[in-house]
């Protein structure tokens, strides 16, 4: 039967099913009044199959008692005699339905939220406060915790306003970034919410960026990225030890980004200074600023503040 249904001679056809091994087709039979449909192919019975994959279907038509679903798979059924029983194995439980968390959690995401920065004993403090109370869901837990300090969460009551403290912190700590968690026994949803951040301290972005300075060659890279992106100088940096691989690049050097600097951005070495300053008041000018840098900054240095005081008179 297995050989008359391949098409192939009895004679030249190997034993038993060994003629079908492998075989990964599929076949939907439709019944319509008195007609049939059958089709077979490659196609598994999802949304993907149908509508995204390529995949390859040959139908067949006819009369009902020919190709209809008794005719193929009825008692007397010669195709019935190559199937085989399938007994499903390691059945997956059903994802649990996490739509009530991700509501949740777009709900908390639209109230405003203000991050009040105060100083403490131990460095910093952060209120995170709001006038909208949290939605108040049975049997959801939800936290808040810092982007910054990822594993330190504190529980917001559902019902009430936002009301959580972040105590202990650095001057790179504080954030207006925080991570909201809603979970339950379904599962978990989290979200990112950027509140307003309330007495910032001073050059604190000055102090997290010269945080992740910690080389010459870190160093003019950055240098490379403010003044010199799209020139051909922002490739201009090697991997050389030191970071002294922009001194002995032709085309556009050091020098030249900061002199179109200092005549058409100002405002970009006003940045830079910032940095340097922050790097010298730590200590760290001989270990981070390539050699040669600290003199032709003075340089540049003076001829800002020269074209300052022409600019206010």
């Amino acid at each position: 039967m297995v050989s008359a249904l391949a098409g192939l001679p009895a004679e030249e056809a190997p034993p038993g099913q060994e003629v079908l091994h492998g075989l990964h087709a599929k076949v939907y039979v439709v019944e319509k009044g008195h007609q049939a449909r059958v089709l077979l192919g490659s196609a598994n019975a999802t949304d993907a199959a149908f509508s995204g994959n390529v995949e390859l279907l040959v139908e067949l038509g006819g009369s009902r008692n020919r190709w209809g679903i008794n005719a193929l798979l009825g008692p007397d059924a010669g195709f019935r005699e190559i199937l085989e029983r399938h007994e499903r194995q390691d059945v997956t439980e059903p994802e649990p339905d996490t739509g009530l968390l991700r509501d949740l959690i777009r709900d908390i995401a639209a109230i405003p939220m203000s991050a009040t920065v105060t100083t403490s004993a131990g460095g910093y403090e952060i209120r995170l406060d709001s006038q909208e109370a949290v939605p108040e869901v049975t049997g959801v837990r939800i936290t808040a915790q810092l982007h910054t300090r990822r594993g330190e969460a504190v529980p917001l009551v559902a019902g009430q306003p936002v009301s959580a403290v972040f105590a202990g912190l650095a001057l790179a700590d504080i954030t207006p970034f925080v991570l909201v968690v809603a979970e339950d026994r379904t599962g978990r949803e989290q979200t990112i919410v950027l509140a307003t951040l309330i007495g910032d301290p001073a050059h604190r972005l000055d102090h997290v960026l010269a945080q992740q300075i910690d080389s010459p060659e870190k160093f003019l890279r950055f240098l490379l990225l403010m003044l010199g992106l799209g020139t051909e100088a922002a490739a201009a940096v090697s991997g050389d030890a030191g970071g002294q691989g922009i001194w002995r690049t032709g085309g556009t050097g050091i020098l030249e980004l900061l002199l179109n600097a200092l005549v058409d951005r100002p405002e970009q070495l006003d940045d830079l200074a910032r940095l340097v300053a922050r790097i010298e008041a730590d200590g760290d000018s001989r270990r981070l600023l390539p050699p040669g840098f600290t003199e032709l900054w003075r340089v540049i240095d003076q001829a800002r503040d020269a074209r300052a005081e022409a600019v206010g008179r």
